[in-house]
């Protein structure tokens, strides 16, 4: 049986990777690699199909080669800095995204390193960046989240709101982000707003236990002492084995 050329194992690959056949595609990619191996497209691609398997080391050394192959080719960083990211290697992602925003600046891009800047704790660059994603994005509820989460360890509570806010006006069934907004308006003692969010969210996603306990606590600063019996009841109630909780 006649040999199948590189490009020909290449091509295989890649449709064996789009409906969903990675290992399949792997056997593939590493003919095609075997065959042609100064190809820095087949490394990326085989990189892609470790990442759908969430083998992100080897997809990393993958884009590694691609990029020695290819330095020029700034998709090749992006994917590595998403993989570092993964990988919770932050220093390095942001590193990555950096050289992609020099020449292709995006929501995402952006968003990645703001991320990235945040789990590193520099605030500051963190916040300039999710600024940026939302100008070349405004309609990410994501990012909005996110800067509001910023100007919360900044205790701009007002700021942190409309940001929340905004991203309730975007994505208005994401029962988190009225848990959140409700934590906001009780730290600036106002409790109404708190409970109306906390209802909100129980109301989106009774299931989960946590909204319970803090509405529980609002009712209990309102002095509506029964209600607050019933929330951390029903939040006891929820957990296996319940153990004590300093309220």
């Amino acid at each position: 049986m006649r040999q199948l050329t590189a490009v020909q194992y290449y091509l295989r690959a890649r449709n064996l990777h789009k409906i969903g056949q990675y290992q399949a595609a792997l056997y593939d990619y590493n003919k095609a690699i075997s065959l042609e191996p100064e190809n820095p497209k087949y490394y990326s691609n085989r990189a892609h199909t470790y990442s759908k398997l969430s083998q992100y080391s080897e997809a990393i050394q993958d884009y590694n080669l691609a990029i020695k192959l290819d330095t020029d080719n700034i998709e090749y960083y992006y994917y590595r800095g998403q993989a570092y990211y993964i990988l919770a290697q932050y220093q390095a992602a942001l590193e990555d995204i950096s050289i992609v925003i020099e020449t292709y600046p995006s929501n995402k891009s952006y968003f990645i390193r703001g991320n990235s800047y945040l789990y590193l704790g520099k605030h500051q660059e963190a916040l300039k960046d999710y600024d940026q994603a939302i100008k070349l994005l405004p309609y990410d509820a994501e990012c909005y989240e996110h800067r509001g989460f910023i100007y919360r360890l900044f205790n701009q509570h007002q700021e942190a709101i409309n940001n929340y806010t905004k991203a309730i006006e975007l994505e208005p069934r994401a029962a988190n982000y009225y848990a959140i907004r409700g934590s906001i308006y009780n730290e600036m003692q106002q409790y109404q707003e708190a409970l109306r969010d906390y209802n909100k969210a129980i109301k989106l996603d009774p299931h989960e236990i946590s909204y319970y306990k803090s509405r529980g606590q609002i009712y209990y600063i309102l002095q509506k002492h029964q209600a607050a019996i019933d929330d951390f009841t029903t939040f006891l109630n929820m957990i296996p084995a319940a153990k004590i909780y300093n309220f």
